[in-house]
């Protein structure tokens, strides 16, 4: 692979249990990456309506998982139960390589992949694998998770349960100090953000002068690009399917174009 980050700077806003995969991106062009964590999944209780909805996944035709903390904390769930594999139903459904790959970590297989990584991606990919009016889906999500699945889903006679798992919280990553100095001397090259709400909470705490030069802003998708528009910045680099490994190679190209 090409050493085209070669000496920038990325600061990564990602939670600190996915910071690492991506600075190994980072790390594998040349870069440096800066590790600043701006966000955190914390768990929500999980309670015995929780546990019911787990007992019973064998009424599911299908489960949807769209993010890694919906994959972790329900698989830890299940664990905590102690039960049996075949309990889980045929249909497992997971947006995007990586999240099939946390799920078959665990143990289990993948029946459907949506290999466009947005939820709209998510809806039809199930239509093709042979989704059916009246099937029941069980979404296990975040409690801020986009509402166009379960919608989406609804509106085409599927019965959904959706589980919320866990929230996301500010984070405040330990070298806040230094990455305040780096960002107002131009010593940050790039900025990631894989979710609106690390987009978010950057501009919370962190001035974006107009006067320093700036540095180049990369997006995972289009919904977090969308948090970018509302935070009136409208210049950034957006990945061409959403995965890490596709915004760091488009923030890589970017520096090749420029350089």
């Amino acid at each position: 692979m090409s050493a085209d980050l070669r000496d920038k700077r990325i600061l990564i806003t990602a939670p600190l249990d996915s910071s690492e995969r991506i600075a190994g991106l980072v790390r594998q062009r040349g870069g440096i990456p800066v590790i600043a964590p701006l966000i955190k999944r914390v768990p929500l209780p999980g309670g015995e309506s929780l546990r019911n909805k787990l007992r019973a996944l064998s009424s599911y035709r299908w489960i949807v998982f769209t993010s890694a903390g919906a994959v972790e904390r329900f698989f830890d769930e299940l664990e905590s139960l102690q039960l049996r594999t075949e309990n889980v139903p045929a249909a497992i459904v997971a947006i995007g390589e990586r999240t099939r790959w946390r799920i078959e970590r665990r143990g289990f297989s993948v029946d459907c992949v949506a290999q466009d990584s947005v939820a709209e991606g998510v809806v039809e990919a199930m239509a093709k694998q042979g989704l059916r009016s009246g099937d029941r889906v069980l979404f296990p999500c975040a409690d801020n998770a986009r509402s166009f699945i379960p919608e989406e889903l609804q509106r085409r006679g599927v019965q959904v349960e959706v589980m919320e798992l866990y929230t996301i919280a500010p984070d405040t990553p330990d070298n806040l100090d230094y990455i305040r100095a780096a960002l107002d001397s131009s010593v940050i090259d790039a900025v990631t953000f894989t979710s609106p709400s690390a987009a978010r909470r950057f501009f919370e705490i962190f001035s974006w002068q107009e006067s320093l030069p700036r540095p180049v802003i990369a997006v995972i998708g289009p919904t977090t690009a969308a948090a970018l528009c509302e935070a009136k910045v409208n210049d950034f680099v957006q990945a061409a399917q959403a995965s890490a490994e596709s915004m760091i190679t488009a923030l890589a190209d970017y520096f090749c174009r420029c350089d």
